[in-house]
């Protein structure tokens, strides 16, 4: 085409729209530069005008016989294994070149073999497998994760066959909303479900990964009356994603092989899938969901830590925060709720509320608990106890009844008196012990009811320990209700000072501030509840939730 217009003058001005109008007649995607044009309009001339001067001449590159001999070769491929393997390529070339130079010195009269260069060693280490290289280089561990295929992860087909939870500590510094004091970053604990990518429940607190966190994070998963609305006005649409998982995958945290946690499952008629160690794609959907909170519902929050390379001199998050815990816990819900269940996702080409219908209409059997007072004596912490004249003894607290005087005059002769005791840990005020014969549980109370109530595990743990190191030095009696006094005292008093971020995070946690305060699931009273410990079908399947 170009030299149908000649003579004209080859510059860009003539030679491209002639290369465009060419392009669009031959409907050609990727015409030829200005520069390739000029080249082939060249050899085109040159050959007289013969298209044949246009062929590319393949069969005229580069050398077509290797340069190195063999025995050079096998010196360089021994130098890899040895050296490259553990080490760079620049001592891969020093040890092949000081083996060649050694057979030079020591086998006189072979074949005169050649020094070779760094580009020889590239050559030679391009022909590797990759795997095996990285694996041996970095460790199988980094090389499964940079070559895993996306086979690794069983692929969920309905609603709640598979969901994972998993914890993440949240780049985000909170302030305590009595004080306005720093109160440090808080943890979150999540479940998702694997088929629709549905957020079920979660947990925000300042206790580190452990049973309660995943405890309050399964009863906000799995209950069917979401209180979220209810708390919070602001958020404007609904959330119907509930129910009992079929499998739930963990990492290999020490809270998820818990007995709490085993038992749990196990009433509830739950599967536990543990992810390989090393291997956090196998539960890549929660790992994806953290990333997602981080990048569109933290961006932009005051007090969100950033990278030290990227944070600004005037920025600094622990000054900046100006979230708490309730707040944070009303906008996670409202995102949760109108934002990201109706936001387009790639991986199920739908909204994750989408798919939960879907997965709904095509699949019937969800599970829900036919009791949430039954659900929640499930879902919280067991210790077996024996039943004394003064009652039962858990956590340094006393507690007894008229009710639990019966059980143990009914269980006097048995050879094993002993008792399954379950108490919820953000609230030792009560217990429920279990009657062996029938089953059912009574409530007891705690005999220190004023102390107990709504004092949780670590509150009280802490309190014991301190009661325990002032009675040693003092060698007087102390309540732990003085005890709480002193330590609340000494609280009140540090709330003036700024506080490092770790320990302000520790008075967070003693102080009990996290999402269930705002999210836990009440009843008006606590009744007798027969719970089936043999088996776990107690769970049933309720056709109006499906």
């Amino acid at each position: 085409a170009i030299s149908d217009h000649m003579p004209i003058a080859k510059n860009r001005a003539n030679i491209e729209p002639i290369l465009a109008e060419s392009a669009q007649r031959l409907n050609d995607p990727n015409p030829p530069s200005f520069s390739t044009a000029c080249r082939w309009l060249r050899d085109y001339e040159a050959s007289g005008k013969d298209p044949r001067g246009l062929i590319p001449s393949f069969d005229a590159r580069g050398n077509r016989e290797r340069r190195l001999n063999d025995r050079v070769l096998e010196i360089i491929q021994d130098a890899i294994q040895q050296e490259y393997l553990q080490g760079s390529p620049k001592a891969v070339l020093r040890e092949a070149n000081l083996k060649i130079q050694d057979e030079e010195l020591f086998k006189p009269g072979t074949e005169e073999l050649a020094l070779v260069d760094i580009r020889a060693v590239y050559r030679e280490i391009a022909k590797l497998d990759t795997y095996q290289s990285v694996s041996k280089r970095l460790g199988k561990s980094i090389a499964d994760k940079m070559f895993r295929g996306g086979r690794n992860a069983p692929k969920a087909t309905r609603p709640l066959e598979r969901v994972e939870i998993d914890h993440t500590v949240l780049d985000l510094f909170l302030v305590d909303e009595e004080t306005g004091m720093l109160a440090g970053r808080p943890t979150i604990t999540v479940a998702i479900d694997c088929y629709t990518r549905s957020i079920l429940g979660f947990y925000i607190g300042f206790e580190p990964p452990g049973w309660q966190a995943v405890m309050h994070c399964l009863r906000n998963a799995i209950a069917p009356n979401n209180p979220w609305r209810e708390r919070f006005p602001s958020i404007n649409g609904s959330l119907n994603c509930y129910g009992v998982p079929e499998t739930i995958v963990v990492d290999n945290g020490r809270e998820f092989h818990s007995a709490d946690f085993l038992l749990a499952c196990a009433q509830l008629g739950i599967e536990i899938q543990y992810s390989p160690r090393a291997k956090p794609w196998f539960k890549g959907k929660v790992e994806r969901i953290f990333r997602t909170i981080g990048t569109d519902l933290l961006t932009g929050t005051r007090g969100k830590a950033v990278s030290k390379l990227l944070q600004e001199k005037e920025y600094d998050p622990q000054k900046d925060a100006v979230v708490g815990m309730n707040r944070l816990t009303e906008a996670f819900c409202k995102w949760v709720v109108d934002v990201y269940s109706h936001e387009y996702h790639a991986g199920i080409e739908c909204t994750p509320a989408e798919m939960w219908e879907r997965g709904l209409e095509e699949f019937s059997g969800i599970r829900i608990p036919s009791s949430l007072a039954e659900f929640l004596i499930v879902m919280s912490s067991s210790q077996t106890r024996t039943i004394q004249h003064y009652g039962i003894e858990l956590n340094n607290i006393r507690y007894k009844s008229e009710d639990l005087s019966a059980l143990r005059r009914k269980l006097h002769k048995r050879k094993n008196p002993s008792v399954c005791v379950k108490y919820d840990p953000s609230d030792l005020g009560y217990i429920r012990v279990q009657d062996p014969e029938d089953g059912s549980y009574i409530v007891v109370p705690a005999e220190d009811l004023e102390y107990a109530s709504g004092t949780n595990y670590w509150q009280n743990k802490v309190i014991c320990r301190w009661r325990y190191r002032q009675q040693k030095q003092s060698r007087q009696d102390m309540t732990l209700a003085e005890a709480r006094h002193q330590i609340q005292a000494m609280l009140n008093e540090a709330k003036i000072i700024n506080l490092p971020a770790a320990a302000s995070s520790r008075v967070a946690r003693f102080n009990g501030t996290g999402s269930n305060r705002l999210l836990a699931h009440t009843h008006d009273s606590a009744p007798d509840i027969t719970v089936n410990e043999d088996a776990p079908s107690h769970v049933e399947y309720d056709d109006d939730f499906t």
